[in-house]
């Protein structure tokens, strides 16, 4: 044993921990696509926007809503990203201020804008509106506000899309894990032994060389083992859920860990004496 951990024991921890950060990436990417195909973020997008001004009718008479999205400041952002629509906040405040005072021309004065939202049909965005320009004491301020409400709402929607994302990424896990027969158990026992040992490995359910995949006989030491076998997999869905991030920063760390130790061990330091 070297330092606190053994170099055997650290290297089948960094191998596993590569097979994690392998499988997480993958996982990861296949969300990312399923993502692109459905338009989740702009489904995300759009369902913000729908409960942020649902029910608010513009001085115009149209869905505040449509107004909001076929305003030019808007549109111009939605036509650029079709599979990923960005709003900024600056945007969305610049178009609330214009639609809520449709008769003002030139500079626009905070008693213009309080005009403008006193004279909306009633409905949520005048109640909020109205609610941020409390403590507004000059149009900057209300911007800020009206943005401030925006961010918020877009948090909101960033939580639920990453959470239905998370949701892509345990199907995707959960099918490359059983697809590639990532067994943590298995895998953490293959990379425990010596390479003396590979020789020696007749009677082993799989060859020594294989970490994933399906072999001859797999099949069948799953049916003699289920309980193992279930649980190294479970194992295996539970780590790659976690997603690539989480292991890449433990993979540099167990790496930085590695060199710590090899520059501390007794054959290094006999030959720097």
């Amino acid at each position: 044993m070297n330092g606190f951990l053994g170099s055997a024991m650290l290297d089948t921890a960094i191998g596993t921990i590569f097979i994690y950060f392998l499988l997480a990436t993958f996982c990861s990417a296949a969300a990312e696509c399923v993502s692109m195909l459905v338009r989740a973020r702009k489904e995300a997008l759009h369902a913000t926007l729908d409960d942020m001004l649902g029910g608010q009718t513009a001085p115009d008479g149209r869905a505040f809503r449509d107004a909001l999205f076929s305003h030019p400041v808007v549109a111009a952002y939605l036509r650029r990203s079709r599979h990923a629509p960005f709003v900024p906040a600056r945007a969305f405040s610049a178009a609330v201020l214009d639609l809520a005072t449709p008769r003002t021309e030139g500079s626009l004065a905070l008693n213009d804008f309080t005009t403008g939202v006193r004279a909306l049909p009633a409905g949520p965005v005048r109640t909020t509106l109205l609610a941020l320009l409390q403590d507004a004491s000059d149009l900057p301020r209300a911007r800020h506000n009206i943005e401030g409400w925006f961010q918020d709402s877009m948090r909101r929607a960033s939580l639920c899309y990453r959470r239905r994302t998370r949701h892509w990424i345990l199907f995707a896990a959960a099918a490359v894990t059983l697809a590639g027969n990532a067994d943590t158990l298995r895998i953490v026992e293959q990379l425990r032994r010596p390479p003396a040992a590979s020789t020696h490995m007749a009677e082993a359910p799989v060859p020594p060389d294989s970490l994933l995949g399906w072999r001859p006989g797999d099949l069948q030491d799953v049916k003699s083992r289920p309980f193992s076998h279930a649980l190294g997999w479970l194992l295996t869905l539970m780590a790659v859920s976690l997603g690539a991030p989480f292991w890449f920063d433990l993979l540099n760390g167990a790496l930085k860990l590695r060199r710590s130790e090899e520059e501390h061990s007794p054959q290094v330091q006999d030959r720097r004496t």
